[in-house]
């Protein structure tokens, strides 16, 4: 599929109207053609259950409001941007050639951190495991990735996850974000790393350590997505697989490799030999989210789902699982034990 626009719609206006809400959207283009417009989208937008009507919430305020996020986000990114850029200003030269990376943009042209790409991503009932998430985004077909010359010349421009999954395709840089997000969503310890495979080319993939920065390279599994295998730092092809970590991120934190070669990298991040922090903070980190999570942070709000079967196979799920953990908190607490179901770990 092709993605021929991407618009986040701003439901609040409806908290002002009694009935449906009006809209008349312009829409977009993405990428280059950002610009353009494609179309325009007229519709209604209600709540539901409907409110009473002392209870609507005035027009100026809502917008004010809004006006206010945005401003807000808008200064956050800026200071983010001089600090960085000022930062980076130090130690670029050192890199020129390393594929390092420290902003990235949405197909909306929206400009972020590339920490801002990554979250913590529950796959519900989905994917059964963290092998099945591995599986699942090597089977998504793959984009060819830039020439050299335009990755160097300016910012990648990465897909957000829902324009992903409706465009079928993506990058390998895309494909590992997502599987970094999955795997957070799994409490595993990974990050993302942008670096360069085996012929110099650059190349994108999950590292997960099992110690932290405790691990020694035994503990260390690389997540290709690209081939669809896991790869421990122990094992002879990892050599032979890639020549260089450049980039190693995840949601809050965002570190450049001093090391030229994947022989010489050390997976403790507190080792300064190797790893040059880069001072973002997690203020800003969270005050730059793009997929926001109000339900049970840090997991995000959106979650990847699958086609079901007319017999609404995920509501009967939960359903029988509501149940079963009535029965056993009822049983305890009979044996005056108190109970508590952690929501993430079932």
């Amino acid at each position: 599929g092709t993605v021929l626009c991407s618009h986040l719609l701003e439901w609040r206006h409806c908290l002002s109207a009694a009935g449906p809400h009006k809209l008349v959207i312009e829409l977009q283009g993405v990428g280059r053609r950002r610009q353009l417009s494609v179309g325009v989208l007229h519709g209604d937008i209600e709540l539901r259950p409907a409110g009473p009507v002392t209870g609507l919430v005035p027009e100026l305020g809502i917008s004010a409001q809004i006006h206010n996020e945005e401003q807000q986000r808008t200064e956050v990114m800026r200071q983010v941007f001089e600090s960085l850029d000022r930062w980076w200003a130090n130690y670029h030269e050192l890199y020129r050639t390393r594929h390092i990376r420290l902003f990235a943009q949405t197909e909306s042209s929206l400009f972020l951190p590339v920490t801002s790409f990554i979250t913590p991503l529950e796959a519900g009932r989905a994917l059964d495991s963290p092998s099945h998430a591995l599986r699942w985004v090597s089977l998504i077909g793959t984009e060819p990735a830039a020439s050299a010359s335009e990755s160097a010349a300016v910012e990648p421009r990465w897909h957000s996850l829902p324009a992903l999954w409706a465009k079928g395709r993506a990058t390998a840089e895309e494909k590992a974000l997502l599987l970094c997000s999955l795997l957070l969503g799994f409490s595993l310890d990974a990050w993302c790393c942008l670096g360069t495979d085996a012929s110099g080319l650059p190349h994108a993939w999950v590292v997960v350590r099992s110690r932290g920065n405790s691990s020694k390279p035994v503990d260390v599994v690389c997540w290709d997505p690209r081939a669809g295998q896991r790869l421990s730092v122990d094992d002879a092809r990892y050599l032979s697989t890639y020549s260089s970590i450049d980039t190693f991120f995840n949601d809050h934190q965002l570190f450049v490799c001093h090391a030229g070669a994947v022989a010489r990298t050390s997976f403790d991040l507190t080792d300064t030999r190797c790893w040059l922090a880069v001072p973002l903070d997690t203020e800003s980190s969270e005050g730059l989210r793009l997929y926001p999570a109000r339900q049970s942070a840090p997991f995000a709000d959106l979650r990847p789902r699958k086609w079901t079967l007319p017999l609404e196979e995920e509501v009967m799920e939960e359903t029988i699982e509501r149940r079963m953990a009535g029965i056993v908190r009822s049983h305890r607490e009979a044996a005056g034990l108190s109970t508590r179901f952690d929501d993430h770990l079932s």
